[in-house]
């Protein structure tokens, strides 16, 4: 569901969706119009938008993405954190770095707190974490990351990027922020 929110309105949002339309061109001079009557003429009038379109309310003004405005009940916030990981790549969940601690950040960089389940690279963005499925026990897993001090926003994120069958995180300054995750401002200094 979304609601604007400053207002909490539904009824008076408008979001940016592309779509295809008839392209005009009554002569060749004309390289760029629309003819508003024939637009239904277009093979696929489907539209398209997601959580990072803008959307605005039109009641109060309030802008932004339209994942400012989402609302998601609590019992389906981790459904929707795992979809959001799923649906970014097949292979890798881009998310960003502003979910983990200035420590987790540290241990990734050292060597000897990077548990076996996981191979960090940093790089100037962030970090690559390749995670390992194989983990027969992720509760294993988990002991091992609170041993070394990863907090539990990290081991969250693990989590769900474990359940959603991802090889590996990219977690990056400009990566996917997470509905309902929490956020650290200290990645902004990567």
């Amino acid at each position: 569901m979304y609601k604007c929110p400053q207002c909490d309105k539904t009824d008076q949002l408008d979001v940016s969706a592309s779509t295809w339309v008839r392209l005009y061109q009554p002569t060749p001079d004309d390289f760029e119009g629309v003819d508003l009557q024939t637009t239904d003429e277009s093979e696929d009038s489907s539209h398209d938008w997601n959580n990072s379109s803008y959307m605005i309310c039109r009641h109060c003004g309030c802008e932004g993405t339209a994942a400012k405005f989402l609302v998601i009940p609590p019992n389906k916030l981790e459904q929707y954190q795992l979809d959001s990981l799923s649906n970014v790549h097949r292979f890798y969940a881009d998310v960003s770095a502003a979910h983990i601690t200035e420590q987790d950040g540290a241990l990734l960089i050292c060597e000897a707190a990077t548990p076996t389940c996981l191979t960090a690279y940093k790089y100037d963005g962030g970090w690559w974490i390749m995670v390992q499925q194989e983990i027969k026990d992720l509760n294993d897993t988990v002991e091992e990351l609170q041993r070394q001090g990863y907090s539990p926003d990290f081991i969250h994120l693990l989590r769900l990027v474990w359940k959603s069958h991802c090889m590996c995180i990219k977690l990056d300054e400009s990566g996917e922020i997470l509905k309902g995750f929490p956020q650290h401002p200290w990645s902004k200094a990567l």
